[in-house]
């Protein structure tokens, strides 16, 4: 789904439940996942996906913890 939302994640999206759901699901997958490589991803749909100016006012509270993340990985990889 990750990479699904990488790929397309800026289409216009009509049922804003459904981004919801699509940025929850990042967001899950971008913290709890026990496979980095499923984090890596994330990121980068995050990157597609807050395209939308919906997407990024659903991330706003937990944009500290989505930076911190970010830069775990960024560390972890020396990107």
């Amino acid at each position: 789904a990750v990479q699904l939302f990488t790929s397309y994640g800026d289409i216009d999206w009509k049922d804003k439940t459904l981004l919801q759901t699509a940025v929850d699901g990042i967001y899950n997958c971008l913290n709890n996942d026990p496979a980095t490589i499923v984090r890596v991803k994330a990121a980068c749909a995050f990157n597609c996906i807050l395209h939308h100016r919906d997407a990024t006012q659903m991330v706003k509270p937990h944009l500290k913890n989505i930076l911190a993340v970010y830069l775990t990985l960024l560390d972890k990889f020396d990107l």
